[in-house]
Parts: structure tokens; C-alpha cells; sequence
């Protein structure tokens, strides 16, 4: 009788552990539901960021952003005439901050 308990012991924690695991990664890597005018909002972003910290002389209208979804996190490549000049990378709050 106490190895019936044991295993239902062990079939409990590893059934809690598996939900655990689900909320958890479900929570974390929520780059699938991204949709395309959030990206557009980040490269636009991304874009005056870059003028404001890095040429402030350029024209913004020379400038194109790219949004890269890695899940944790959003890469912003940013390109002059088909040119890559920066790469800035994006964390979990949606403002100029955010930005290495």
C-alpha cells in the first residue's frame, strides 16, 4: 500500500511540475503573437532613437528599420541606402530606454 501512495505522490509533482513548465514558457516566449504594427511602431522608434543618440544630422527619410522577433527579445537593424549602420536591441518596455 505505501508504494501505491508513493507513486501517486510522483505522478502528482511531476503533473505540477509540467504545468509549471507551460505558464511559465508560455509567458516567456510570446514572439509568435506578434503582430506588424507593433514591429513598425519599434522600428520607428528604433529610428529616432538612432538620430537622437547616435547622427543627429541625418535624415530620417534615408533611414529603414528592420524588426527581428527572437521571442525574449527584438533586435532593430537599422540601414542607410540598403546599408546596415546599427544594431540596437530592444527589452521589455516599449520606450527609447529600452535600447542597448
Amino acid at each position: 500500500m505505501a508504494n501505491k501512495n508513493i507513486d501517486y505522490k510522483s505522478v502528482l509533482l511531476c503533473f505540477v511540475f509540467v504545468i509549471m513548465m507551460f505558464v511559465f514558457l508560455s509567458n516567456r516566449f510570446d514572439g509568435s503573437t506578434d503582430n506588424n504594427q507593433s514591429k513598425e511602431s519599434l522600428g520607428d522608434l528604433a529610428i529616432t532613437y538612432y538620430i537622437n543618440n547616435y547622427d543627429s544630422d541625418i535624415d530620417p527619410n534615408t533611414l529603414e528599420a528592420e524588426v527581428l522577433s527572437y521571442g525574449c527579445h527584438y533586435e532593430v537593424h537599422i540601414y542607410q541606402e540598403a546599408q546596415l549602420i546599427k544594431k540596437l536591441r530592444w527589452l521589455n518596455e516599449f520606450n527609447a530606454n529600452s535600447f542597448q
